[in-house]
């Protein structure tokens, strides 16, 4: 037997009910309706002004494959992220042995062949302005590099291409 017959009879009775009182059928809607939009209003607007992972990534890595990063953690295996903000030791590594810990690892030996790399220092720094001393840091780093691209916008004058130029920043 068919259930249908029995949700043919709900929806003529529903249909009339709502005939009969139309500004009551009307209210119910707008009172379901209008959360919804509004929730989903909301949750559009929250993701629009959230960037994509690729954005972010580009901010942090620019036109880059990898970011490394120096630790102090001494000789020990390291599985590290893309960006190079996330970092940990493998399940199961093994410990450094005696020879590995005496040996400085030269990270660009592991680099694909035809790889490029650029270096990146970062130094704490403290800075006199017209408002007091003020703490920052001071960033090393070649910006007119084509790889950094997505990364560094100049929004005003030119990279920095001698030795005595600068780029600032906010």
């Amino acid at each position: 037997m068919s259930p249908l017959p029995g949700w043919r009879a709900a929806f003529r009775i529903a249909r009339r009910d709502a005939v009969r009182a139309k500004g009551r059928s009307a209210l119910v809607v707008a009172m379901i309706a209008l959360p919804v939009l509004g929730v989903t209003a909301a949750d559009l607007t929250y993701r629009s002004a959230m960037p994509t992972k690729a954005k972010e990534l580009t901010a942090r890595l620019g036109a880059a494959d990898a970011r490394f990063s120096a630790t102090s953690m001494g000789p020990v295996k390291l599985q590290q992220m893309p960006d190079g903000v996330a970092w940990g030791m493998p399940e199961g590594a093994p410990d450094p042995t005696p020879e590995e810990q005496e040996k400085p690892v030269d990270v660009t030996a592991a680099f694909p062949e035809g790889s490029r790399y650029l270096t990146e220092r970062t130094v704490p720094a403290s800075v006199t302005t017209r408002h007091g001393i003020a703490d920052t840091q001071i960033t090393e780093l070649s910006v007119a590099d084509p790889m950094l691209r997505g990364r560094i916008e100049l929004t005003d004058g030119a990279y920095p291409r001698a030795g005595n130029e600068i780029a600032a920043t906010e």
